[in-house]
């Protein structure tokens, strides 16, 4: 039985901590950031931005917890290619991937910035910490990069 209810919590994770990243960014506690949900595509994954920098840009953030990692990318729904190649040089990231939804996926250059690893839980104080570090990234792009009109 206790094994059973240590796989159970470690199941849990994910959601759990998921549900804590929600609830930090509703009470203002991850500075930037303003709205948060659950990727519509990906169990698993939390969804964050600012509404006025999301308008301006078509960028959000997209967090996943699994059992061992959690992965920061930064994602856009728009499908300009020199749109793409500009984020990627001015927020120093990668081209991006399509994914479902075709959304484009950036993994941070930094790679300390996109994968945390942890031995049982994540820390949730870094989580935080490198959401707000993005969020402001994309709060501090140039007035140039608009969201496109498809």
């Amino acid at each position: 039985e206790a094994v059973k209810d240590i796989m159970h919590k470690l199941r849990r994770i994910p959601f759990d901590y998921g549900k804590q990243l929600i609830a930090s960014v509703e009470s203002g506690d991850i500075k930037g950031a303003d709205c948060a949900e659950w990727d519509e595509h990906y169990r698993g994954y939390v969804c964050l931005w600012n509404e006025a920098d999301y308008n301006r840009t078509d960028l959000w953030l997209s967090i996943g917890i699994y059992d061992d990692r959690v992965l920061f990318y930064i994602v856009t729904a728009t499908q300009d290619s020199a749109y793409h190649a500009k984020v990627s040089e001015l927020l120093n990231v990668d081209n991006g991937e399509m994914y479902r939804g075709d959304y484009w996926w950036y993994e941070p250059k930094d790679k300390s910035l996109f994968q945390l690893d942890f031995q049982t839980f994540p820390d949730m104080n870094e989580v935080k910490r490198r959401a707000e570090m993005l969020i402001a990234k994309i709060a501090g792009l140039p007035d140039e990069i608009q969201k496109l009109e498809e």
